[in-house]
């Protein structure tokens, strides 16, 4: 069995990715996670590859190895070809109103991750927009999100935002994925712009039993609660004009029914 490199592969993925590109730099489109794969050494700027375009490409470049792969010839693929396929796999765009904030909420809601728990000191947000998740700033302080962090779609907090959430978990969950969670308490908090609680949440039981004995926030080991305290406490410390005031946890009836509200809000 002949195993060949083969660089046209990686030249046809390329041609999509190109031209779609020197279009979006045209317009001004934002881009999506070229800082995170380091693309262009400067973050997330006007013109970067949207996940669009790196699908594409690796449709063209599946295509174009499947058609020469045939005859029991079997392609050694070139990095790049491997960073292209990785990255059109891991791009993200979201469509919010096609999630929703969950059949069953408040009791169970989805929650759409920005933020894996224990990731790099990134603050990534999504684009509401156009549905990318964009490089908001990079942390100044030494400190790591200590459970993932997103929101619930198609609701409105009290600060104009969708609600957020902190989903505890045994593992961190990618940024992009959707996460069936049960709200277990909150966290008050105001910053400098207002009031901005925070929701907790645990994995539905049909997602992952392991959290089936938590109903309330009062269940969780208290050094959980205490860290996500710290962490929230002392993330903005070195950054200028920002502050955060952290309050009481509150239960879980108080957290769904923060959630109600914002739909409602959402709603109207």
């Amino acid at each position: 069995m002949a195993v060949v490199s083969s660089p046209c592969l990686v030249a046809a993925g390329w041609v999509p990715v190109v031209i779609s590109a020197l279009v979006r730099r045209a317009r001004g489109y934002c881009g999506l996670w070229c800082g995170h794969f380091g693309l262009d050494g400067r973050g997330v700027a006007p013109g970067c590859f949207a996940p669009h375009d790196l699908r594409v490409s690796c449709a063209v470049w599946l295509g174009v190895s499947a058609l020469f792969g045939s005859g029991g010839m079997v392609y050694h693929v070139h990095p790049g070809g491997l960073l292209f396929l990785f990255i059109s796999l891991a791009g993200v765009v979201v469509n919010l109103s096609a999630i929703g904030s969950g059949k069953s909420a408040p009791e169970e809601v989805n929650v759409v991750v920005e933020i894996s728990k224990d990731s790099h000191p990134v603050k990534y947000e999504l684009d509401k927009n156009c549905g990318a998740f964009c490089v908001d700033r990079f942390l100044p302080t030494a400190m790591y999100y200590p459970c993932n962090y997103g929101f619930i779609p198609e609701t409105i907090a009290g600060d104009g935002d969708p609600v957020d959430v902190l989903v505890l978990t045994r593992f961190p969950v990618i940024t992009g994925a959707v996460i069936s969670s049960r709200p277990v308490g909150a966290l008050m908090m105001s910053d400098e712009s207002g009031e901005d609680v925070k929701v907790v949440a645990v994995p539905a039981r049909k997602v992952d039993p392991y959290y089936d004995g938590v109903n309330d926030y009062s269940d969780l080991p208290q050094s959980f609660l205490d860290s996500v305290s710290h962490f929230f406490s002392f993330y903005k410390k070195l950054e200028k004009d920002k502050f955060v005031s952290v309050g009481a946890w509150k239960d879980a009836e108080f957290a769904k029914g923060l959630i109600r509200e914002s739909m409602s809000s959402a709603a109207r």
